[in-house]
């Protein structure tokens, strides 16, 4: 099951997967609680999060009024528990959408933003003070819807989308995916092999989009379907690593990387319309698969972070507070 304000913001947010062709998978594994804790900080809305590896969390905070692209990003020290807010720049007020954020593989921030008034978007990169280091403008072509974006420990960028009904016929629903130098100059574009966005499901508001994630070498993680891209910061696609999909279809929401391995987490629908979330683990070195796991009622639905040593970290409500459960790798 999966809480219903999770679902809630993600319902209008469908990922089309191909058809799987590989024999159904094993069962995976169920996850189990090891150890728990709960936080002092109250609970809070947030759209989804994501962690560094060192300790910190980050909440795309849910504004009173619902607005996904005006939302601020919150760092949260799972040990001191003293928090962070990384603000827009005072001249950025009412100029900017916020598309998405990124963390490096060693825990910078990065948002990437549309310009309201300008063609282009801006990424910036933030201090772990939440002030802004890194002010660059991406040569992103105009009328581009963007789903996805990582950042590398060097600079380097890569952002993903497909452009809207406001572009030329034909690059209407054609997929982008390209990497950027640090000084913002486009690398290679290379969305030419990926599918595109249905665009009468587009107006629908059923968007086709991948999670993405940069690696401590400074290549790029891209899912598409069944497989894993993996491309250099040159845009070179310099290998594949290809899995089977869940058994049942789900949709995959989040990707993280940690000492080799590879976590990508699905949403797999329910009757009910809540959501499980289920993890394909895939050795990066070699390519081949490691485990699968789902998670449980003992460990929750929210999932937080992924590591190597410690496994699985999920989050759950305890009597208006956050509580931490971990689930080792079995």
């Amino acid at each position: 099951m999966f809480p219903i304000m999770r679902w809630g913001v993600f319902a209008a947010i469908v990922f089309t997967l191909a058809v799987q062709t590989q024999e159904p998978p094993s069962e995976p594994t169920l996850l189990k609680s090891s150890s728990s804790r709960t936080l002092s900080v109250p609970d809070m809305m947030s759209y989804n999060a994501r962690c560094d590896g060192n300790g910190h969390v980050f909440y795309r905070l849910l504004r009173p009024d619902n607005s996904w692209n005006e939302s601020v990003v919150m760092k949260l020290d799972l040990k001191s528990e003293s928090s962070t807010i990384y603000e827009q720049p005072a001249d950025y007020a009412g100029k900017v959408v916020l598309w998405e954020f990124a963390l490096t593989p060693s825990g910078r921030l990065w948002y990437l933003d549309e310009l309201r008034e300008k063609a282009g978007t801006t990424a910036l990169g933030f201090d772990s003070n939440g002030e802004v280091t890194s002010h660059t403008h991406l040569d992103t072509p105009p009328n581009l819807f963007v789903t996805s974006f990582a950042a590398a420990d060097d600079d380097s960028l890569l952002v993903g989308g497909f452009f809207t009904n406001e572009a030329a016929p034909e690059l209407r629903g054609k997929s982008y995916l390209a990497t950027f130098g640090r000084t913002g100059t486009l690398t290679k574009d290379v969305g030419a092999g990926l599918p595109s966005q249905d665009m009468a499901a587009f107006a629908k508001g059923i968007v086709t989009s991948a999670p993405v994630v940069a690696s401590v070498d400074g290549n790029f993680y891209v899912l598409n379907a069944d497989t894993v891209l993996v491309m250099s910061q040159s845009g070179e696609i310099i290998g594949r690593m290809k899995f089977s999909l869940p058994g049942r279809e789900g949709r995959p929401y989040e990707m993280a990387l940690s000492g080799g391995l590879l976590s990508i987490e699905f949403l797999i629908p329910n009757a009910d319309e809540t959501l499980t979330p289920e993890f394909v683990v895939v050795d990066t070195a070699s390519g081949m698969p490691y485990a699968r796991y789902r998670s449980s009622e003992e460990v929750g639905w929210v999932c937080l972070c992924f590591s190597r040593q410690d496994g699985y970290t999920f989050s759950r409500r305890d009597n208006g507070k956050i509580q931490l459960v971990t689930a080792p790798l079995r």
